[in-house]
C-alpha cells in the first residue's frame, strides 16, 4: 500500500500486469472479450466507443433527468414514513442510470423483476473459485440469459425504429446501435449487450454503497450533517430545481462524500496477476502472481490520513494532498470512466433528500458486505424520515432555460 505502489500498478496494467487474468468472473458474466477484461488493443477500442458519453458536456446533460427522477421519488415519500436504505435507494439509481444512458424509453423495462435480476446478475462479482459450488452464481448466470434478451430486444427495437435525433441528443444506446470501432468495422451485437449491461451494472455499483454509507456517516456524525445541511440550504435555497452550476459548488458536500467513499469505497480490491517476472521497490514479483491494491487499506494508512479512522470531511481542505491517496475509482488508463456522473447522480439524490427531510436511523449498528466484493451497506438498514419543510411545486428547468451552456 502507499502512493508509490498505487502508481506503480497503474502504470504497469496493460503491460506486465494483467487485469483479464485477475477478473475471471468478469468474463464469465460478461464474455472474454468484454470492456474491462479484454486485451489491451480491443478494451482501447472499445474505450473509445463509450468515453464520449461520459465526458463533462455529455453528464452535465445528464442533470435534467436526474433532476426529475428525485423529485418523483421525494414526491412518493410523502410528509413521514420509514424505508430501507440499499433497496429504495436502488431503484432511483438504476432508473437514472437506464434513463441517462439507454434513453426514457428504456424505463418501461424497468421494472421490479428487472430490478431483481440485476441483483442477481451482481452476484458473479466475486473471487470465489469456479469450481466451488454456489447458488448465488447459479443465480448470475440465470439473470445474465435473462438480461442478455432484453437488452438485445430492445436493441432490434431501436434499429427498427430509429428516433429522429440530432448528434448532440442521441443517448448511448442511439449511439451503440450504429456504433463503429475507429477503422469503421461495426461493433458485434454481442459486444454491445454486454456494454450495456456494463454500464447498468457499472452505474449502480458505483453509486448504491457511497449513497447509502454517506446518509449512515451523516447521521452518525450529527455535526458534519448539519454542515452539509446549511451549505444546501445557502446554495440551493428553496430552488427544485438547481443548475449544475449550483451543484459544483457544492463543496462541503464533496468532502463529506470524498470521507465516505474513503471509509467505504465501493470496492475493496483492485487486482491485477503478473504476466512476466517483475522488480519493484526491491521485491521480485514472480510471473502469475496476484497483485492487489485494496483502498480498504490504503484508505486507512495513517502516514497518508490523519486519525484515519475519524470521519472529517474538511480533512481534504485542511490537508489538500490527502486526495491524492483516495483510490476508491482505480487510476491510469482503466481508471473508473463514470466517475463524474456517479458523484452528480449521489449529490443531486442524497442532496435533494438532505435539503427536504430530517433523519434518524432505525437499525443499530449498520454493517458493511464482507468478502473481496463491492462494499456495500448489509440489508435491511431503516431510517425514518420527516419533512423538514414546504415542498416547492416547480417544473424542472433544461440547462437552457437555466442559462447554462
Amino acid at each position: 500500500m502507499g502512493e508509490q505502489h498505487h502508481r506503480f500498478v497503474f502504470a504497469e496494467t496493460d503491460k506486465n500486469l494483467s487485469i483479464s487474468a485477475a477478473y475471471g468472473f468478469l468474463a464469465r458474466m460478461y464474455d472474454p472479450d468484454w470492456y474491462v477484461v479484454a486485451e489491451p488493443e480491443e478494451y482501447l477500442r472499445q474505450r473509445e466507443v463509450m468515453l464520449p458519453r461520459f465526458g463533462n458536456r455529455q453528464v452535465a446533460g445528464y442533470r435534467d433527468l436526474m433532476l426529475h427522477d428525485a423529485q418523483e421519488f421525494i414526491s412518493s415519500l410523502g410528509a413521514d414514513g420509514r424505508f430501507e436504505i440499499s433497496s429504495t435507494l436502488n431503484t432511483v439509481l438504476l432508473r437514472i442510470a437506464a434513463g441517462c444512458f439507454l434513453g426514457e424509453a428504456f424505463g418501461a423495462i424497468l421494472t421490479p423483476e428487472f430490478g431483481e435480476l440485476m441483483d442477481d446478475f451482481a452476484g458473479g462479482l466475486t473471487f470465489l473459485p469456479r469450481w466451488l459450488p454456489s447458488s448465488r452464481r447459479r443465480r448470475a448466470d440465470r439473470a445474465r440469459l435473462a438480461l442478455r434478451a432484453i437488452v438485445a430486444d430492445e436493441l432490434e427495437e431501436r434499429r427498427r425504429n430509429v428516433p429522429e435525433r440530432t448528434a448532440e441528443d442521441m443517448d448511448f444506446l442511439d449511439v451503440l446501435t450504429s456504433a463503429t470501432y475507429a477503422d469503421g468495422s461495426a461493433l458485434p451485437q454481442r459486444v454491445v449487450v454486454n456494454l450495456v449491461l456494463g454500464v447498468l451494472l457499472g452505474g449502480h455499483e458505483t453509486t448504491i454503497g457511497p449513497i447509502g454509507w454517506m446518509l449512515v456517516d451523516l447521521l452518525r456524525n450529527p455535526g458534519e450533517l448539519e454542515l452539509v445541511r446549511a451549505e444546501l440550504d445557502a446554495v440551493l435555497g428553496d430552488d427544485l430545481s438547481p443548475t449544475l452550476a449550483q451543484f459544483m459548488k457544492l463543496k462541503v458536500f464533496d468532502n463529506a462524500l470524498r470521507e465516505t467513499q474513503r471509509l467505504h469505497p465501493p470496492t475493496t480490491v483492485l487486482a491485477r496477476v503478473a504476466v512476466a517476472d517483475i522488480e519493484h521497490a526491491g521485491y521480485l514479483i514472480p510471473r502469475g502472481t496476484m497483485v492487489m491494491v485494496t483502498p480498504y487499506g490504503a484508505h486507512r494508512m495513517p502516514e497518508v490520513f490523519e486519525e484515519p479512522a475519524r470521519y472529517w470531511p474538511a480533512r481534504y481542505t485542511e490537508f489538500p494532498a490527502s486526495l491524492n491517496g483516495l483510490i476508491n475509482f482505480g487510476g491510469g488508463n482503466h481508471r473508473c470512466l463514470g466517475a463524474r456522473f456517479a458523484e452528480l447522480e449521489i449529490k443531486v439524490v442524497l442532496g435533494l433528500l438532505l435539503r427536504e427531510y430530517d433523519f434518524e436511523m432505525v437499525t443499530a449498528g449498520a454493517k458493511g458486505t464482507s468478502g473481496l466484493g463491492p462494499h456495500h451497506l448489509t440489508s435491511p438498514c431503516f431510517v425514518t424520515y420527516r419533512r423538514r419543510r414546504q415542498p416547492v411545486r416547480e417544473e424542472p428547468r433544461t440547462a437552457a432555460a437555466a442559462g447554462e451552456s
